[in-house]
């Protein structure tokens, strides 16, 4: 049987992964209270003016090797979100 690889295109890829992936600005916003969530950050402070939005935590950054095994590797996570919402009231 013939192996299959993906061919990524480095110019593409963080357009696709990154502006793409947003429909709108909430998911963005979500997507922002996740990352201080996976930082394991007890606060988010979301700041709103009329000219701009600033979203604060205080949680851990990813050192080198959680870059690398994690962040950097596209499609892999080791977070399980569902649960997360789960226990969420909105």
């Amino acid at each position: 049987m013939e192996k299959l690889e993906y061919i990524i295109e480095d110019s593409t890829i963080a357009e696709v992964l990154g502006v793409q992936n947003f429909s709108n600005e909430e998911s963005a916003v979500l997507e922002l209270v996740k990352n201080a969530y996976d930082a394991q950050s007890p606060d988010v402070i979301i700041n709103i003016s009329k000219t701009k939005m600033v979203i604060e935590d205080t949680g851990v950054g990813m050192n080198r090797e959680k870059i690398l095994e994690a962040w950097m590797h596209v499609g892999k996570s080791d977070k399980d979100y569902m649960e997360w919402v789960k226990m969420q009231e909105f």
